[in-house]
């Protein structure tokens, strides 16, 4: 069985790999004499059927190519970059561990999945006040049990059922400016206009529901209770 191997390629080789290629590339820049850059190459040696399946992983040897290093502002080593569409969208210099490289990965799913931008995207409350459902799907797929212990990530778990809720039209409308008014505006003003409306059809049973259900995403508890005992008396 022949042995796993990362190819090293040079500056020209990369321009014309990131020119054609339809996958993520990720280039593990690399030093001589540098105990975690073999500790980095090891990890996506290990990963590259799993983590890292669908991305195209090469090196590069900075020390080799001293004047690319310094128009890419290649200060330390180990240093990751990635490309996504002919350019680079990313790049991390503290991948020394499996959990690290599984966050990496996960931003570089939401990158592809987002058209293309740059660092950022891998904040989930970007991703869900863009409506990009598929990648806050893929985010929290790529994380760990340990990672989505995460309040931010057990809200956005919470979000991702309710936007799978089959509801009327009416009432998906409802949820989803509840949500991007949450997340843009703040959690109360989203209440307030969720109660108005409530308040506006208190026999609506189908959006009493779902106002309760909603006011479940509140990440103030506290907040929470106050306005569910508001909605209760609108029964």
């Amino acid at each position: 069985m022949q042995e796993s191997t990362i190819i090293n390629i040079t500056p020209d080789e990369l321009d014309r790999l990131i020119a054609v290629s339809q996958d993520p590339v990720l280039v593990d820049v690399w030093g001589t004499h540098c105990a975690p850059c073999k500790a980095l190459e090891e990890l996506l040696l290990r990963q590259q059927d799993h983590l890292l399946k669908g991305i195209s992983v090469h090196k590069l040897c900075a020390s080799e190519f001293p004047d690319w290093s310094a128009e890419q502002a290649i200060r330390q080593v180990p240093t990751v970059l990635l490309y996504l569409d002919g350019r680079l969208v990313k790049r991390e210099t503290q991948i020394l561990s499996s959990s690290q490289l599984r966050r990496f990965v996960a931003s570089v799913r939401c990158v592809e999945a987002y058209g293309g931008e740059v660092d950022g995207v891998d904040n989930v409350d970007d991703l869900i006040l863009a409506g990009d459902y598929s990648g806050v799907r893929t985010l929290l797929d790529a994380l760990s049990g340990e990672e989505l212990r995460a309040p931010a990530y057990q809200r956005a778990s919470s979000m991702l059922a309710m936007h799978d809720m089959a509801l009327a039209l009416s009432l998906m409308q409802i949820r989803d400016d509840f949500i991007a008014m949450a997340l843009s505006h703040g959690w109360e003003l989203a209440v307030k206009g969720l109660y108005n409306q409530a308040l506006a059809a208190p026999s609506d049973n189908e959006l009493q529901s779902l106002s309760f259900a909603l006011l479940d995403l509140l990440p103030d508890r506290l907040l929470a209770q106050r306005w569910r005992r508001e909605f209760y008396q609108l029964k």
